[in-house]
């Protein structure tokens, strides 16, 4: 989104950033609660790279919040008094800032249909003078808006569909007499406008503090695929000023939950409603580029769960690697491999598609390099008892070759050949064939394609290998730097002993075979 103008809201453990582009009101909430969070510097920093323009003067104060969510709680009935205090002490200083308070929806007894909202019995005698003050300050109403937990509320998820509650299209009609909604965070809103009218705040304006979706902890309903619907779904909704269906000519103020995941909040979906990482990595936003460029693989050189949440339910496959300085610890421990696949794979399949494990980045030459084969290994056996099918693989330098012209003596350096040999083993002997062969030709089961000579007795494969790319005519897919080499250096893996077989099942001059078991 384009960001133009810093506002502050000042608010318990919490900062929010305002942004108005003409009309168009749309901030997001800087939350406090986390040990790991950037340093206000930095963070200020990346609101300036997403073009924040500086306010004047230095900090503009757009609202004073008295509490949040405190209405259903034993401190509601301070929380009139705060605001009228604060209020004239704000105005001693000759400062006009808003004073309001922020309400959870909890707060509205009854709720559907829209217009017949109302606010309940615990909350109505609290907030009427607080409805009165504002009216007559001409101040809005804070509320924290969120469909997910509206819809999650339901028990019965058949009663409403997600696609209502994240605004997409195909949610349906919500019929109001002649009032039609299409999306849950209208109904919400308008909702509270119907509860204000009742106990005598028509012009009481509200204002959407806090709204947002989870990106992990509910299964299938919270992913970064259905929060960055909902985010781009409602930022939609305010850029086009039509209001809601109640109040079309009002234009919604709102502030997207949050500028990070915060790890104190409460364990589970709390803590994930960031559109950053503490680290500052986006949770969606570089996804989309990727996405807008027709990219559908990506690698990462470790794994960063930021990346991992933002690429599920994508289609977009990655390639993951491990730290060459945790080579040695997987290497050594199988118990280490294990808990690596349970904090690195597991908690994000199916939604993001793994194509390659690659067990370090150019270590062959290096002091890790006799790691590799045993990280390699354990991490194969971790994800099979995991059920997990990823290939794990490594990537080479082109310095490992030793001999390299012409391509058909290609032949690894004698520093890198004893590291490599028992890895090029270790994929062999994992390799499954997953084709039929028939008289016709050859049913492909997967990317990776060797030429068979029907003139001799071993696979002569030249393979080159670079970011993914697909290089004819061998059709060879992978992650490697650059490799090549000539399978008749290794004669464990002549067609002799393992393909006598498959070469008599047909005439294809081609086998497939998958990778990897």
């Amino acid at each position: 989104m384009d960001l133009y103008l810093l506002s502050l809201v000042i608010y318990v453990s919490s900062c929010f950033f305002y942004i108005h582009a003409g009309a168009q009101e749309i901030g997001v909430n800087y939350g406090l609660l986390g040990n790991n969070l950037p340093p206000p510097d930095s963070v200020i920093n990346l609101l300036k790279s997403r073009n924040i323009q500086k306010g004047t003067p230095a900090s503009i104060f757009r609202y004073i919040s008295a509490g949040n969510e405190v209405i259903l709680g034993p401190l509601a009935h301070f929380v009139i008094g705060a605001m009228k205090n604060l209020d004239t002490a704000l105005k001693a200083a000759n400062l006009h800032i808003p004073v309001s308070t922020a309400i959870h929806f909890q707060a509205i007894g009854q709720s559907f249909p829209p217009s017949n909202g109302a606010f309940s019995e615990v909350s109505v005698n609290i907030l009427t003078p607080i409805i009165a003050f504002l009216e007559s300050r001409e101040f809005p109403l804070l509320v924290n808006v969120y469909p997910y937990f509206a819809y999650i509320g339901l028990g019965d998820p058949k009663s409403m569909k997600l696609e209502y509650a994240l605004g997409n299209a195909g949610g349906g009609v919500v019929s109001d007499g002649v009032l039609q909604y299409n999306n849950l965070f209208d109904a919400i809103i308008d909702t509270v406008y119907s509860a204000i009218e009742k106990v005598g705040g028509k012009s009481v304006r509200v204002v959407v503090l806090e709204t947002g979706w989870p990106t992990a902890e509910n299964g299938e309903i919270t992913t970064v695929g259905n929060a960055q619907a909902y985010v781009n779904n409602v930022i939609a909704r305010i850029k086009s000023q039509s209001g809601t269906p109640k109040r079309p000519r009002s234009t919604t103020e709102m502030y997207i939950f949050a500028l990070f995941n915060e790890n104190l909040k409460p364990p589970g979906t709390e803590q994930n409603f960031g559109l950053y990482q503490p680290d500052m990595t986006e949770e969606f936003i570089m996804i989309n580029l990727l996405k807008s460029r027709n990219i559908q693989k990506v690698r990462i050189f470790d794994p960063n769960p930021g990346v991992l949440r933002a690429l599920g339910d994508t289609g977009m496959e990655v390639v993951i690697g491990v730290r060459n300085k945790d080579l040695e610890q997987l290497a050594a421990n199988s118990s280490s491999a294990i808990q690596w696949v349970h904090t690195n794979v597991v908690p994000y399949v199916p939604a993001a598609i793994f194509r390659y494990i690659s067990a370090g980045n150019e270590v062959i030459l290096g002091p890790l390099a006799h790691f590799v084969i045993g990280a390699m290994k354990n991490l194969d056996t971790a994800l099979k008892a995991a059920n997990l099918h990823i290939p794990v693989s490594t990537a080479i330098h082109f310095q490992a070759i030793g001999q390299s012209f012409p391509p058909s003596n290609g032949a690894f350096s004698e520093v890198s050949v004893n590291i490599l040999t028992p890895i090029i083993t270790f994929h062999f002997y994992f390799l499954k064939y997953k084709s039929k062969v028939t008289r016709s030709g050859i049913e492909k089961k997967s990317n990776f394609l060797l030429p068979y000579s029907s003139g001799h007795n071993e696979f002569i494969s030249r393979i080159c290998v670079q970011a993914q790319i697909k290089i004819d005519p061998f059709q060879v897919v992978g992650f490697f730097s650059l490799l090549c080499w000539s399978f008749e250096r290794f004669p464990v893996l002549s067609g002799k002993e393992k393909n006598t077989n498959a070469r008599t099942q047909g005439e294809a001059k081609f086998l497939t075979m998958n990778q990897f078991a």
